[in-house]
């Protein structure tokens, strides 16, 4: 009768023992097979990461451009150029310049620069105005519309002129453009075709002494309008 009843219970431990053990194997391998998952991150094909790419002052009077593919279609879009030239002559300039290409054209806004100008053979001064472009200053959360007002012409950043004094005369000295050590986003668009395309470009500028650093730029295919993110 023992006999028996150890039999019994060796069967019964037969019968539940390694199902059991398989399940509790099988839930280990699978909690330790999500473990090595890596969650995928969806690709953005309209989005690029610049990486903080920054376009830096010419060590020397010259020039470095920086070339902006937009849409990822292999042509061009954009030249941020970072100018810088001086002479005991006709003194300093420098400017960040933004040149749109491939039908790109940049959202823009007046800046009216007051100049005066001294004549020494009339000894009389000359004040006038002068109305120049410069990019509109837009903040992430707003709203950009295809019907805005954008120029296909270059736009500066920034810009400076001082002059030393040349024979002609003496002139008042140009600055103007966006705050320096600010965030900025330069706003663009492309109607050309049935292919209407709206785009921001995300930088910052420390000094205008330093360069232009470019964050990111995104933009969509086919809207009237897109949010700045």
């Amino acid at each position: 009768m023992i006999r028996i009843k150890s039999i019994l219970m060796h069967n019964l431990m037969k019968m539940y023992f390694y199902p059991i053990l398989i399940l509790c194997l099988y839930l280990l391998y699978s909690c330790d097979y999500k473990e090595d998952q890596v969650e995928e991150t969806p690709i953005d094909k309209y989005f690029t990461d610049l990486h903080n790419t920054t376009v830096n002052r010419p060590s020397h009077n010259g020039q470095n451009d920086f070339r902006l593919n937009i849409d990822k279609d292999s042509t061009d879009d954009v030249i941020i150029t970072f100018y810088d030239y001086y002479t005991s002559y006709s003194g300093a300039e420098g400017y960040i310049k933004v040149t749109p290409l491939n039908g790109y054209e940049i959202l823009y806004s007046d800046y009216i620069i007051h100049r005066w100008s001294w004549d020494p053979i009339l000894r009389d001064s000359t004040f006038y105005d002068v109305t120049v472009n410069i990019p509109k200053i837009l903040h992430v959360g707003d709203t950009i519309k295809v019907d805005d007002n954008f120029t296909p012409n270059p736009v500066m950043v920034h810009y400076y002129w001082f002059p030393t004094g040349a024979e002609s005369g003496i002139h008042s000295r140009i600055l103007y453009g966006m705050a320096a050590s600010a965030n900025y986003i330069l706003i663009f668009r492309n109607i050309m075709g049935n292919n209407q395309k709206l785009a921001w470009l995300k930088a910052k500028n420390t000094q205008l002494l330093d360069g232009v650093i470019l964050n990111s730029c995104k933009y969509v295919d086919n809207k009237g309008f897109m949010i700045i993110e």
